[in-house]
């Protein structure tokens, strides 16, 4: 897990084995995104802008399920 600084994400996990990426919102509700390229955890890493780079390459291009 990694903080972040964002205006809407609190942290960033991803686990390389299961392609999972994980995104805990400063609400506190986490996702999970299967499938995704550690490549573009990557680039998500490094990123400025955390929540434009999500909105414009993750969010509904993978599927997901709400955890938390």
């Amino acid at each position: 897990m990694v903080l972040v600084e964002s205006g809407h994400i609190y942290d960033i996990d991803f686990d390389e084995d299961t392609s999972v990426l994980s995104v805990t919102f400063n609400d506190q509700s986490r996702y999970e995104y299967t499938d995704v390229p550690f490549g573009l955890y990557q680039e998500f890493m490094a990123a400025p802008s955390k929540s434009t780079f999500f909105r414009a390459e993750i969010k509904g291009k993978f599927p997901y399920e709400k955890v938390g």
